[in-house]
């Protein structure tokens, strides 16, 4: 693509940001961040800090950070992104949804049960307003919550959500 479009074309951006996700499908964790970074550089230059496709480059490094251990660091990233995803794709929105189910999971895995249960509960609801009808992306956020439960010793409710 480089060769075909040169420096900061959308399609050369688009492509390193792909490479980049295949690296992170492989664990290797040091040339993924190699690649969004690049990616989100285009990125910026060609759509400014304020997109969605900023917003998803964001969270693959915030994936990347937290792979590599460095989990602060990695929800700081994640909540930014989310912050673009809010105000570009307004507070109702699937990929807002999905994006707090990646969020509240990683907080609960994290021991953040609070943080993790909040993000949960806020996406469920944005699922619940934008898709009434029972999908398997509400599962997974019944799971998640379910699971938030169980961790902080409430098992009548933990089953109670995993029903």
């Amino acid at each position: 693509s480089r060769r075909l479009y040169g420096d900061g074309h959308l399609k050369v951006a688009d492509a390193l940001s792909h490479v980049g996700v295949c690296f992170l499908k492989k664990k290797q964790l040091q040339k993924a961040m190699a690649k969004f970074e690049e990616a989100l550089e285009m990125f910026v230059a060609l759509y400014g800090e304020n997109h969605d496709t900023v917003a998803g480059v964001l969270m693959n490094m915030a994936a990347v950070l937290h792979y590599r251990g460095e989990s602060l660091e990695g929800f700081a990233m994640q909540e930014k992104a989310l912050g673009i995803q809010r105000r570009v794709l307004g507070s109702d929105h699937d990929d807002v949804a999905k994006s707090l189910l990646h969020v509240g999971g990683n907080y609960t895995q994290n021991g953040m049960l609070e943080e993790g249960l909040a993000r949960l509960e806020e996406g469920l609801g944005i699922k619940r307003r934008i898709h009434p009808e029972r999908n398997a992306t509400e599962g997974r956020f019944l799971s998640g919550i379910a699971d938030v439960y169980y961790a902080q010793g409430r098992l009548e409710d933990a089953l109670a959500w995993y029903h």
